[in-house]
C-alpha cells in the first residue's frame, strides 16, 4: 500500500506540474499576443468602405422615394412622362432593402467582430489560448516528464559515465610524495586525548565528556581565514582546550550519538590528508587548512571541484560509523563506495569508476560511480553515516539540507 501510495502521489504531482506548466505557457502566449497592425488596418478600411456603401444606398433610396412622391403629386402629363422610371426605381429600392442592405449589414457585423478581437484583454486572450492549446500542451509536458528520467539515466550511464571512466585521474598539485607521515590510531567508542605544554586543541563542545587539568575557552570559529569551510563543517563555537599552567592535561571524547567510532590521525610536516569536513571532530593548533579548487573533467563529473586539505604537524580527531579502517593502496587500485571514504592522503590519486548496472542505477538501488583509489592511504568507515542532527527543528533541517547539498558538491 505504501508503494502504491507513493506511485499515486508522484503521478498526481506530475499531473499538477504539467497542468501548471501548460497554464504558464498559455499565459505567456496570451500575454505576448499582439494585434496585427496591417490586418487591423485592412479590416478598418473594409469596415469604412462598407459603412460608406450603406450610407450611399440609404441616401439614394431616400432621394428616389422623394422623387416618387413628388411625381405622384405632379400633373398627369408629368406622371405619364415618368411612368417607366418609377417602377424601375421601386424595384431597385426593394432590391436594396431586401438583398443588398442585409448583406452589407451582415458583413459590417462580421468586420466589427473581427476588429473587436484585437481589443480583447489579457483574460479573454488567456481563455481563448487555453481552449485551443491547454490540453495538448499539458499532454506533451506530462509525456516529457515521464520520459525524462529514463532518457537522462540512459545518457548519463552510457555516455557521460563512459567518458568519466576515461578521463585522467586527479592528483593534488604540490603535494608530498609520500604518505608515510600519516598514522591513524585504532577506532574506539571513546578516546582520551592528552595535551601538554602550550598545545591547544579545538573540539566540538558536544563531544567532550570529561577532562582533567584542562583549561577551556570559547573559540567562535576554527579558521578565520576560511569561515565558510568552518561553518559548513560545523566547526564554530568550539572549545579551546589547553593544559593548566603548561603542565599535562587530558580530556575524553565520546560521540553524542550511537554507532560512531573515533580515531586520531597524526600528521608530520611532509604529509597531508583530504578530509570530509563532517567527519572532523577536533584539531590541534599545528594543523593548517588549504582549500583547492580544481575544474578538471574528473572533478566536474564527480562534483568535487573543491578539495579541503589538512596539512602541517599535528593531530586530527575523526569519527566514522561502525568503525574506521585505514589502508595503503599500491599496485592494484582499490574501488571504494564514495559514502565509505572519510579521508585520503594528500599524495593519493583518484578517478570515478562505474560500478552499477543501468537498471540498478535507474532504480536508485546503487550509486552510479564508486571511487577508484590509485595510490596513497585511504581511511574508510564501515557503514554510511547519515549525518543529521536528531530532533532538529524545521529551520535546522532546512539549513542542514542546504549545507549538505553544497558540501556534497563542493567537498570531498
Amino acid at each position: 500500500m505504501n508503494t502504491l501510495g507513493r506511485i499515486l502521489s508522484k503521478a498526481l504531482m506530475m499531473v499538477a506540474v504539467s497542468a501548471a506548466a501548460s497554464a504558464l505557457i498559455c499565459f505567456v502566449n496570451a500575454f505576448f499576443i499582439r494585434p496585427d497592425s496591417e490586418k487591423e488596418a485592412i479590416i478598418q478600411q473594409e469596415l469604412a468602405s462598407n459603412c460608406y456603401q450603406i450610407e450611399s444606398i440609404c441616401e439614394r433610396i431616400g432621394l428616389w422615394e422623394k422623387r416618387i412622391v413628388s411625381i405622384r403629386n405632379s400633373p398627369a402629363l408629368n406622371q405619364l412622362r415618368y411612368s417607366l422610371a418609377v417602377p424601375a426605381w421601386q424595384a431597385k429600392i426593394t432590391e436594396y432593402r431586401t438583398v443588398t442592405l442585409p448583406a452589407l449589414e451582415l458583413k459590417k457585423l462580421q468586420l466589427q467582430a473581427e476588429l473587436s478581437g484585437f481589443d480583447r484583454n489579457l483574460t479573454e486572450r488567456f481563455i481563448i489560448v487555453c481552449r485551443e492549446k491547454f490540453l495538448l500542451r499539458m499532454s506533451a509536458i506530462l509525456i516529457f516528464l515521464l520520459a525524462m528520467p529514463l532518457v537522462i539515466s540512459l545518457v548519463v550511464y552510457f555516455v557521460i559515465a563512459r567518458f568519466a571512466e576515461r578521463v585522467c585521474p586527479f592528483y593534488l598539485p604540490d603535494t608530498p610524495q609520500t604518505s608515510s607521515g600519516v598514522t591513524i590510531s585504532p577506532a574506539t567508542p571513546s578516546l582520551t586525548v592528552k595535551i601538554s605544554g602550550r598545545e591547544h586543541f579545538y573540539l566540538r563542545p558536544n563531544w567532550c565528556r570529561a577532562k582533567s587539568s584542562i583549561t577551556a575557552a570559547t573559540r567562535f570559529i576554527w579558521k578565520k581565514s576560511a569561515p565558510l569551510v568552518s561553518f559548513a563543517a560545523d566547526l564554530f563555537e568550539l572549545i579551546d582546550f589547553s593544559a593548566d599552567g603548561g603542565s599535562c592535561g587530558e580530556f575524553t571524547v565520546t560521540p553524542p550519538v550511537e554507532n560512531l567510532m573515533i580515531s586520531e590521525i597524526s600528521l608530520e610536516e611532509n604529509s597531508s590528508i583530504i578530509l570530509r569536513p563532517r567527519h572532523l571532530i577536533g584539531v590541534s593548533d599545528g594543523i593548517r587548512i588549504r582549500t583547492i579548487w580544481d575544474f578538471s573533467p574528473v572533478n566536474i563529473i564527480c562534483g568535487r571541484i573543491r578539495q579541503i586539505q589538512f596539512c602541517g604537524k599535528g593531530r586530527i580527531l575523526i569519527a566514522g560509523a561502525w568503525g574506521i579502517e585505514a589502508g595503503v593502496v599500491s599496485g592494484h587500485p582499490h574501488v571504494i563506495e564514495e559514502e565509505m571514504i572519510v579521508a585520503v592522503s594528500g599524495d593519493s590519486g583518484y578517478a570515478p569508476f562505474r560500478s552499477a548496472t543501468w537498471w540498478h542505477y535507474f532504480r536508485k538501488k546503487s550509486p552510479l560511480f564508486n571511487i577508484r583509489i590509485l595510490s596513497g592511504t585511504v581511511i574508510c568507515q564501515n557503514h554510511p553515516w547519515e549525518y543529521r542532527k536528531p530532533n532538529a527543528s524545521l529551520l535546522e533541517r532546512c539549513v542542514n539540507f542546504f549545507l549538505n547539498a553544497v558540501g556534497s558538491f563542493l567537498g570531498f
